[in-house]
Order: structure tokens, then sequence, then C-alpha cells
């Protein structure tokens, strides 16, 4: 049996990628010292991937015989003799030689066929010893699982591996059970970090990391996709946001939740909120549609009909209810009355806003300015001139009314 040979020199200039499980040997005479002062010659065993310089050597014997047997073209025609000198050879059943048929024995029906690599150094348990040697160093490097591992530390593995007293080799791997971050990246449960050299360092260069998870359409949430509780769906305030919501989930998680009572009711609550009957109130950006509506026809309404606040006392402050179209106030005095125009401090209202009023009594009306305001009025009439004499106040700036009716200085 004949196994391809050559230099260290000649192998590494046409690094060929071996077959697997063939054995790649180096020509007789290139040779490292092993234990014991022992010769031992070299030889790669193929993995079908890797290609000759990246595989480990795998020592197989002492002595030149074992290198010389399987080197010597010459030695394959004592195939089947029983020769003693021929320690490498395969022997016929029962043979004795210095070989390892020797401490198989006679009765062995295939002799030493059974150790092809026998002629090593005569022994079975020398032989065995060897090939464990051959097998353990071709291994190195293969996926080697050991366990599962919490990454919640955010560290990569720093023991628990297949070497002495735990080391980590290459090709130890692990199976992560506890999400963390390993080297700057993500890790979830079931995604596998590998070591790719031994003794590897907390790097990301020494580890490979195999992702088994992927991450969700927010970019955000990572994880095993899983479909909602329906509990889940009907809690606005959940902070569940990494599962999916069926269909049917939606729907029974709505029509729990919401029935035509609370729904028409949730309705009127948005949009009749703050709802205003007010002639003079102001629609703003905020209102919702029906308070929109409610003060635009509440102020149309005004127009149909007047509201007639009665007074009969000495000084009086225009309120709220006193201003819009459809508002009169009636002041019924036999003495002088004085009516005060607030400032808009006191009585915010919007520029437009108007005031009237008129005297049923003998008293006058004197129209007056709380502090900050300025009224105009024709040659600074402010007084009504008499029994039955109307005025008016129209708001043109923020503290700023014109008054205008039955007047006089």
């Amino acid at each position: 049996m004949q196994q391809r040979r050559g230099t260290v020199a000649f192998w590494t200039s046409e690094n060929p990628t071996p077959l697997l499980g063939e054995i790649c040997l180096v020509q007789v005479g290139e040779a490292v010292a092993g234990p014991g002062g022992t010769t031992w010659y070299k030889c790669k065993i193929g993995d079908g991937v890797t290609a000759w310089t990246g595989l480990p050597y795998a020592n197989i014997g002492d002595g030149n015989a074992l290198v010389a047997a399987l080197s010597d073209k010459a030695n394959t025609a004592d195939l089947g003799t029983a020769a003693a000198a021929d320690t490498g050879d395969f022997e016929p059943a029962g043979a004795v030689s210095s070989g390892i048929g020797a401490h198989v024995g006679a009765s062995d029906p295939h002799g030493d066929r059974a150790y092809a690599d026998g002629i090593v150094s005569g022994s079975t348990s020398a032989a065995n010893s060897y090939t464990d040697i051959a097998i353990a160093n071709a291994k190195v490097g293969i996926w080697n699982d050991r366990g599962n591992y919490d990454a919640s530390s955010n560290v990569f593995p720093t023991t628990g591996g297949s070497g002495t007293a735990g080391a980590i080799l290459k090709g130890d791997v692990w199976t992560v059970s506890v999400v963390g971050t390993l080297g700057g990246a993500a890790v979830d449960v079931g995604d596998t970090v590998r070591a790719t050299v031994d003794s590897p360092a907390n790097v990301a260069g020494d580890w490979a990391i195999a992702e088994t998870n992927v991450e969700q359409a927010t970019e955000v949430e990572r994880g095993t996709l899983k479909v909602i509780s329906e509990v889940d769906v009907a809690e606005p305030g959940t902070s569940n946001n990494t599962d999916a919501v069926t269909g049917v989930k939606w729907w029974k998680a709505f029509d729990k939740a919401i029935t035509v009572a609370s729904f028409y009711a949730a309705v009127r609550g948005v949009l009749l909120a703050g709802l205003s009957t007010a002639s003079n109130a102001v629609v703003t950006a905020s209102d919702s549609v029906l308070e929109a509506i409610g003060k635009l026809q509440a102020q149309v309404t005004g127009l149909q009909g007047v509201t007639i606040n009665y007074q009969t006392s000495a000084s009086y402050t225009l309120q709220a209810t006193d201003i819009g179209t459809n508002k009169l106030l009636e002041q019924d005095r036999a003495t002088a009355i004085v009516t005060i125009i607030p400032s808009n401090t006191t009585l915010p209202l919007a520029n437009g806003s108007i005031a009237s009023g008129v005297t049923s009594g003998d008293g006058q009306v004197t129209i007056t300015p709380d502090s900050g305001v300025t009224l105009i009025a024709v040659g600074g009439a402010l007084k009504t001139a008499g029994k039955g004499a109307p005025w008016s106040a129209v708001k043109k700036g923020t503290n700023t009314w014109l008054v205008f009716g039955a007047l006089t200085v």
C-alpha cells in the first residue's frame, strides 16, 4: 500500500487539499525529535476541505521502518509473505515476526492486517497510542459542543473548554442560553459562539458568532416572533413591543374591550367636550369639531333675540354675559350711574366684541374706563343724554374700545 509522500518544501509549494482521511507523508529523512529522544516522522491527515499548509501534523511513529516500508515500492512485493525482516509488511494469518503480528498471535485470522500501523513499535499498545495521537491531532479545530452559555456578563467564555483544566481550544462551541453582548454584537438565545483560535482573548477576532434569530422589522427589538396575547392587545399601556398581532387576536381584543355604548360615550366625550353656547365665544384651533360648531351656532342664535341684564346699582362693571349682539344692559336708577369697562386682564375678550346698554331711569350713565383702558368717543362724549338713551362699546384692541350712542360730555 503506497501513500502520497514528498518533502516539506514540495508539500508547501504544491499545497494540495487532501481527501477526507487521506494520509500524506513527509519524505524520508525529514523528522522531528519526539518524547524521550525518539525520532518521529510526520504526516498530515486530510479533512477534505483544508489545504496542506492549514492542516496540523499527526505524528505516526519512530524509526525508519514505517517510512521506509511505505516509501519503498519494492516492499509491495513482500505483501503476504512471512519474511521476518519485513517488519512493516502485511503478513498471513498466524505469521510471527517482529511486527505487530507477533503480539496478535497465530489464532488471529487476520494476522497483523488488523493493525496496518503495527510496524511502528511492534506492540498493540504502542500502535494504539500512536493512532490515538493521530486522531486527536486530526480533529483539532473541529466543532466541539461545550453546552449552554449565559452571555449576560457580556464577555466571551473564559473556561469550560475541551483543553486541559477547561482551557478553550479552537473549535469549542457554546450555545447562548441568556442574551447579552459579545465583542460588540448582540446575541440571542440559540445563537452559537465558537473559538477560532486556541486560548482566545475577549475580542471579536478570536470568535465566530452564528445568529439563529432574525432582527425584527422595527430594527430595535430582537428575538423570536410569537403571537401577542389578547390582554396585551387590549391594554394600550403594555410594554410588549416584540410580539405579532394576528387579525383574530386583534378583533377579539377590540370586541371585548369596546362596546357600542362605550364607543359612543368615548366619541361624545371627545367631540362634545367644552361645547359652548355663549354667543361671544371665540373659535380656537384647539376646539373639537362640535365645540366650534356650538360656538358658531350660539352666535347665530343670539341674533334671533336679546337677553336683558337689568341693573339698579350706582356702579357696575361689564361682565362676559353682557358681551354679544343679543345682550343688552338696562340700568334703572334715579341718580347718577357709573358703568366700568374692564381691562383685558380682568375680562379677556376677542377684538370685535360688543357691549350695549340703555338707561331707563332718570340717572345719567357715565361710561368709565378701567385702569389702562382707553375709550374713544366723539368729542369725548361718554355720558348718556337722558332717560332712554342707548350706548354701545366695541373692543378695538387689547385695551382700546370705541364708544358711541346718544351720548354727551
